[in-house]
């Protein structure tokens, strides 16, 4: 199941929530208040752990500073 991210309308806490459907709601866990508003997030990237080596544009093909983005066809 996804978490998505709200925010109380009656007390404005921000919090994360593991919800069954895209259409679901929690309630809010400081007020417990049921109307919440859900948040637009984006998602999370693993980066290499070398990312702070240099490119090699000319091996790989991709250009400078891909090698952290995941894009690097060498690692």
């Amino acid at each position: 199941m996804p978490i998505y991210e709200f925010i109380c309308d009656s007390c404005k806490h921000a919090f994360e929530a593991i919800v069954p459907n895209p259409s679901a709601t929690a309630p809010c866990p400081s007020c417990r208040g049921e109307k919440v508003t859900k948040q637009f997030s984006t998602f999370a990237a693993h980066t290499h752990p070398h990312q702070d080596a240099p490119c090699q544009t000319s091996t790989c093909g991709y250009q400078k500073g891909a090698c952290g983005s995941g894009m690097c066809g060498i690692n």
